[in-house]
Parts: structure tokens; C-alpha cells; sequence
């Protein structure tokens, strides 16, 4: 054997350590006791209490020079919190529209009815501005949720089927809530979802104003 051969074998017998180590950067082992431990995590809400909720969107893992997007989990469960108000906490004079308030917000709702945004409200930040006479003996809660939802704006012609009829249907993802002018509807009972459409068991007509809460 000649000592240029002998050279390269010995360097390599050298560098199998440290390729395996390499490989290890590569290879998160702890995500996998991550992945089973992942129930036993989760966030606290705005008032310090364990909510279970472990949902991670677009989460990065860094490995020393090696990182990991994208991985998600599930929500498991969505809390909804409350604050209750009056009107006379409201900016502005007793019956007057306009009045503001502000605190961060996903639904309100005054005296039992809830409100639709963007019709019966606007957000703009943390400021809430209610668009019609708020007075000031009114009851008013603000909900909010442990992560973002959004809502969309329909009327009752946007759902299939005739003005007046049962059983209209609109299409959504991701539903949570349901209001109708003003009424929150009672799943199973008011309509029916089975993760890709609402099914109105009313009669729903055309000019009706329709809010859907959505994840």
C-alpha cells in the first residue's frame, strides 16, 4: 500500500465522527418528544387560566444552523371571554349615535342582540365606534377570543333557494357563529353545518342581514 493511499484512508477513518455529528444538526429529535408531549402545552388567556388551546401556525424550529417551518397543529378548543359595560361608559351623550369605546373586540352584543360589524359598528384598532343610539342604562358585552377570527357580511340573497324559504344554504369554512338581523342562531336548531355549508332550517328572506363568525 502505498503511504498517498494510507493517507487517505486514515483521514477518512477521521472524519467518520464528525460526519455523523453533522448528520445529528439534521436530525430534531426533540421534536419527536415535542410532537407526543404537545397536549401538555398550551396557552393561558387574558386572565392566566390554562385554556388547552396548543394551536402553533407557521411554527419555526431552530436546530443550531438548521431551522424547520411550518408545522401546525389544530385547535382544539376556542374560549370565548366577556367584558360587560353599560352605555354610560361610552363616549357621548345618552341616545346619541357615534359614541366609542375602546377595548379590543371579536363580537358585541347589546341588550341580548348582537351587533353586525360594519353595520351596526366599526373597529378601528382598539377603538369601537357604535354607528346607531346607544343609551346609557344599556347592557353591553364585548367578546373576545384567545386567537384571531374574522367575520363575513352577507344578506339574505346571497343564499341559494327563493326569499322566504327554508333550508337556503351559503357556503363557508371555519364556521363558529351565526347571527341573523341581530339574533344569534342556535346551531342544530336554527341551521345545520357540516363544515362547508350553512343550511338555514328557517325561513330565510332576501333582505335579512347575515354575519358569519369564522376561525
Amino acid at each position: 500500500m502505498s503511504k498517498k493511499t494510507f493517507f487517505f484512508i486514515f483521514l477518512g477513518i477521521l472524519l467518520i465522527p464528525f460526519a455523523f455529528s453533522y448528520r445529528g444538526t439534521l436530525t430534531p429529535s426533540f421534536l419527536d418528544r415535542y410532537s407526543s408531549e404537545r397536549d401538555n402545552i398550551g396557552f393561558l388567556n387574558a386572565d392566566n387560566n390554562w385554556t388547552g388551546n396548543n394551536s402553533f401556525v407557521n411554527v419555526t424550529y431552530l436546530n443550531e444552523n438548521v431551522v424547520y417551518n411550518n408545522i401546525t397543529y389544530n385547535t382544539t378548543n376556542i374560549f370565548f371571554n366577556s367584558t360587560n359595560i353599560k352605555g354610560s361608559d361610552l363616549s357621548g351623550s345618552d341616545g346619541e349615535i357615534d359614541r366609542t369605546y375602546i377595548s379590543s373586540v371579536d363580537m358585541i352584543s347589546i341588550d341580548n342582540f348582537y351587533l353586525h360589524p360594519e353595520i351596526d359598528y366599526n373597529v378601528s384598532g382598539t377603538l369601537i365606534t357604535f354607528l346607531n343610539p346607544v343609551w346609557d342604562d344599556q347592557d353591553i358585552t364585548l367578546w373576545t377570543t384567545e386567537i384571531n377570527i374574522f367575520n363575513v357580511n352577507y344578506v339574505g340573497s346571497d343564499a341559494t333557494g327563493s326569499s322566504g324559504n327554508m333550508n337556503r344554504q351559503l357556503n363557508e369554512l371555519n364556521v363558529l357563529q351565526v347571527v341573523v338581523d341581530n339574533s344569534l342562531l342556535h346551531p342544530s336548531i336554527d341551521y345545520s353545518y357540516d363544515g362547508n355549508t350553512i343550511t338555514f332550517l328557517n325561513p330565510l328572506w332576501d333582505d335579512q342581514v347575515i354575519t358569519v363568525w369564522k376561525q
